[in-house]
Formats: C-alpha cells, sequence, structure tokens
C-alpha cells in the first residue's frame, strides 16, 4: 500500500485538488519556530488519532488518520477519505491565518488583563502567541476529525475524491444541514482540545504562561479555561464579519460567529459540569462576554464590537430566533442519527 505522503503526492499532480494546490508544502521557506511548532504538532497528532481508542470514534470504522499540510493561495483545511486513508490537510495560509490572529491577541493589553499575565514582555508575548495558536490548530484538526468520525465526509468511490472543505470558494454553497454539521463538528472538538489542554501533557505547556503566579489549582484550571475560550473564539472570528439578512443565513456553510461560539460554549460548559464543575460556575456570561469583546476587538478592529452587536442583534430578532431554531432542530436531528448509529455500534461491538 502506498504511504499517505505517496497518495498526496500523487493526487496533486493528477489535478484532484483546486487550483494552487502543492505537495510537499515548503516547510524549509518558514521561519524555524515555525517550521518546528508545524512538525511537532502534525506528528503528535498523527499519533494521537493512530492511538485513539473505540470509545473517542463511537466505535465507527474509519482507515488510519493522516495529518498533514499543503502549499496553496488560500486559508482552508481538507478532510477526506482515500485509498485506505482518511486525511486531514491543512494549508499553509490556514497556519499563517491563525498565527495572524494569535499575533494580534498576543499583542492586546486587554487580552493580558483579562488572562492575568501582563505587562507584556516579548518573551510572553511569543509564548502567549505560540499558545493560543496551538489551541487553534488543535481545535482545527480535532473539528475535521470529527467529520470524519461523525461521518459527515462522503466515502468517494472511483478516481473522484469527496473533499470536505472548511472554507467553501463562495459564500452560498452551504445550508442549514451544513451548518448543523459544523456546530456538531465544534461541539465535539471542544471536548477533545478541553480533555488534551487539562491532561498531563498539555497542561503543562500552557501552564508556562501563569509561571510567574503561585495560585491554587483551581485557579491554574480558571486560566486554562480563559486560554481555551479565548483562542477558539478566535479561531471562529479569524475570517471577517459578513452582513447577516434572512436570504443569506440560509445558505452558508458555518453558522456565524456568534451562533458558533453559543454552541462552543454550551458544549465548554458541559466538559466542565464532567470534569470541572468548579469551572462551570465561574465561566459566568458576563465574564464570557468580556473575552469576546476583547477578542472581537484584537481580531477585527475597532469595528469588532460593532459587528458582533450586529451579529447578536439578528440573531435576538425574529428572523434570527426563526434561524436558530430551525438550525438547533437539525443540529438534534445529527445528534440523533449519530447517537442511534453509535448505539447500534455498541451492541454489535
Amino acid at each position: 500500500m502506498p504511504s499517505p505522503e505517496e497518495i498526496l503526492d500523487r493526487l496533486v499532480k493528477n489535478n484532484a485538488f483546486p487550483e494552487g494546490f502543492t505537495y510537499p508544502a515548503a516547510l524549509d521557506l518558514l521561519e524555524p519556530t515555525l517550521r518546528s511548532l508545524l512538525l511537532s504538532v502534525q506528528g503528535a497528532l498523527t499519533e494521537a488519532l493512530l492511538l485513539e481508542n473505540w470509545n473517542v470514534s463511537g466505535g465507527v470504522a474509519h482507515p488510519p488518520f493522516h495529518v498533514d499540510y499543503m502549499d496553496a493561495r488560500v486559508p482552508n483545511a481538507l478532510a477526506f477519505q482515500h485509498e485506505g486513508h482518511a486525511f486531514l490537510v491543512i494549508t499553509i495560509p490556514m497556519i499563517e491565518l491563525l498565527l495572524q490572529t494569535s499575533d494580534r491577541l498576543s499583542r492586546s493589553s486587554s487580552i493580558a488583563h483579562l488572562l492575568d499575565i501582563g505587562p507584556l514582555s516579548s518573551q510572553l508575548t511569543e509564548m502567549l502567541q505560540a499558545s493560543l495558536c496551538s489551541i487553534q490548530l488543535n481545535f482545527l484538526v480535532s473539528h475535521e476529525y470529527t467529520h470524519h468520525i461523525h461521518e459527515h465526509v462522503a466515502v468517494a468511490f472511483g478516481p473522484g475524491l469527496a473533499i470536505r472543505k472548511e472554507i467553501q470558494d463562495t459564500a452560498t454553497v452551504g445550508g442549514l444541514r451544513d451548518q448543523a454539521q459544523e456546530a456538531d463538528a465544534d461541539s465535539y472538538a471542544v471536548y477533545i482540545v478541553l480533555t488534551h489542554l487539562f491532561s498531563e501533557g498539555g497542561r503543562a505547556h500552557a501552564m508556562k504562561l501563569f509561571a510567574h503566579r503561585d495560585t491554587s489549582e483551581g485557579a491554574n484550571d480558571e486560566s486554562l479555561l480563559a486560554l481555551f475560550t479565548i483562542a477558539v473564539g478566535a479561531f471562529v472570528y479569524a475570517l471577517p464579519p459578513t452582513r447577516l439578512d434572512n436570504t443569506n443565513i440560509y445558505t452558508r456553510q458555518h453558522p456565524p460567529a456568534d451562533a458558533r461560539m453559543n454552541y462552543i460554549m454550551h458544549s465548554t460548559t458541559s466538559w466542565c459540569n464532567q470534569n470541572r464543575p468548579a469551572l462551570e460556575a465561574w465561566m459566568t456570561l458576563k465574564r464570557y462576554q468580556a473575552y469576546m469583546r476583547a477578542v472581537a476587538e484584537a481580531t477585527w478592529g475597532t469595528a469588532g464590537t460593532a459587528a458582533l452587536s450586529a451579529q447578536h442583534a439578528f440573531l435576538s430578532s425574529a428572523p434570527g430566533m426563526e434561524y436558530m431554531k430551525r438550525l438547533e432542530e437539525l443540529r438534534l436531528d445529527e445528534f440523533g442519527i449519530i447517537k442511534r448509529k453509535s448505539e447500534a455500534r455498541q451492541i454489535s461491538h
């Protein structure tokens, strides 16, 4: 059987991907620290996915996973299956987008204040950027992984590829079912990333940011949850917001940022309830809103809070509430499908 790298190389040469994709990615041209980070993340995530247990995937039978990078003209992440492998491919422009977002946040005095890590030295800024980017990258890969194990990725037959793109070429190629699946992928990714972040390895790395403090384990848990919320909020807010109306809201691939974060925080609360009950009460609505205002300002500039308010206003309107009602019905329907399939596999297992 050919290696996953050989498969990707052949697919690119056969023009199986959108124009402008090249493989392998020219990682040697990147700044050494970034190249080292990407290779480390790639190795760790690929190993973790290869070692996943039956319960994590819900018993879904799938080929072995392979995480890789491609050069391209646009930011994107691709999920597809081909020749006995389940691929999660991230373009270098997507990495650069996450880095830019993390850089803006790492230089924000508001973010430093909320995380209680100021004053921002050059060393602390670099550490914060690396931590935020790592969490975002882990969330992205976990999101694409969920598309595989929740069977959102169609299995292609014949020479063609059935590719699930994180960012579509146009703004009008999605629908409510797509949005429900994206919300599902966000929600499941929360559990994967938080479990890693609060585990021994992830915790030790992230807590270097707060090494200057001598605090309790409970306070350290609060710092980790704050870091996660800010990082994932920046991931969702990485792309400029679009104006919402009663027509385009139904043709999007993803729910709008405000709605995505609502689902993400619902799953975060659920994870806390199961694993760190004290954090559920700590993450109040007021605290969350303060985080999102700071993220929007750092990510989108002075128009950030206005864009956030505009999205919230639409979703609070009658058309917006009708949209959220219909989206939630489809999300629950998707959840029911996944649950029934998982229960059936448990019986046969």
